[in-house]
This record gives structure tokens, C-alpha cells and sequence, in this order.
């Protein structure tokens, strides 16, 4: 479980987007998720599942969370690694670029290889295939659906 405690460490850098440096505000709520789960010798399979679907095994609405509910929301701050400037430059391509880093942060993370040229094609020894890309991205569409993004509000938005 080391790769995503090492993935971790992304959302504590300062980043620079858009001629602006940003801080992820809520950072440490994934990153002691991550340690919590470490510590509790946590497996696996079910730290992985958390990571990249938590908000489905919590009931909606999200009011007077349980500790357990509360930190499998948390758990799907591996899926907002990817740097966002949509708050700075909220158009199609920036959001498309959201969505393309996330697979490329789950690729590295969880198959512990870069799968970016499968997004345009082939190639003869990569195991991850354009098609199978694609496939990985409709997974995450539903719930990073650039089409109908909403913008980060003021209060999570550094200025």
C-alpha cells in the first residue's frame, strides 16, 4: 500500500496552474485516511475499493456522517489528485484534462505503469490498449463528468 502514500504526497505540493500556485485545502482529510488505513493494517482490496468508489457505499444525503461513512468519503481523495485549474479557466479542455490526469494517476498508482499514449493509441508491447483506456475512462465519466461540471465553490477555492 505504499504507491498511494507516496501518491498522497501529490496533494500537499504547491501547484502551479494557470500562472496561479494552489494548495489542496483538504488534503490532509485523504492523507490521514491513507495512514489510518496503513495503521490499521486495512486490506487491500477494500482500501482500493474506498479510494475509488467510497461516496457509493455511503448513503445519500451526506448529513451526520458516522467516523466510518466520514472516512470513506475521504477515501475518494485519490480521485482529486489531478491539478484543477477549472475554478481559474473553466472550459471543455481543462475539464478533459482533469479527467486524462486522474487516469494517468490511477494507472501509475494502481498498475504501476504510465498509460497516457494508450489515450490516442496502441502500442505492440503496452498491455493497456486504447480501447481499454477508453474503457477505464466511461468508468470514471459518470462521476467526473466534465459536460456538467460544477465550478469549486468560493469557501474551497483558494484565492
Amino acid at each position: 500500500m505504499g504507491t498511494p502514500l507516496a501518491g498522497c504526497s501529490r496533494l500537499f505540493r504547491l501547484r502551479r496552474l494557470h500562472g496561479k500556485r494552489h494548495r489542496a485545502l483538504h488534503a490532509f482529510r485523504f492523507r490521514d485516511y491513507v495512514i489510518k488505513s496503513l495503521n490499521q493494517d486495512k486490506p487491500f482490496d477494500q482500501f482500493i475499493r474506498e479510494q475509488l468508489a467510497g461516496d457509493e457505499m455511503v448513503p445519500q444525503p451526506y448529513r451526520n456522517l458516522s467516523a466510518d461513512a466520514a472516512e470513506k468519503l475521504a477515501a475518494t481523495g485519490f480521485l482529486r489528485m489531478a491539478a484543477d485549474g477549472t475554478g481559474t479557466m473553466d472550459d471543455k479542455t481543462s475539464r478533459n484534462a482533469v479527467l486524462a490526469d486522474t487516469i494517468k494517476i490511477m494507472g501509475s498508482a494502481l498498475y504501476g505503469m504510465t498509460i497516457d499514449c494508450a489515450q490516442c493509441h496502441d502500442h505492440r508491447y503496452d498491455p493497456i490498449t486504447h480501447a481499454d483506456y477508453h474503457r477505464i475512462r466511461a468508468l470514471l465519466e459518470p462521476a467526473l463528468d466534465w459536460k456538467k461540471w460544477k465550478a469549486p465553490t468560493p469557501a474551497l477555492s483558494p484565492s
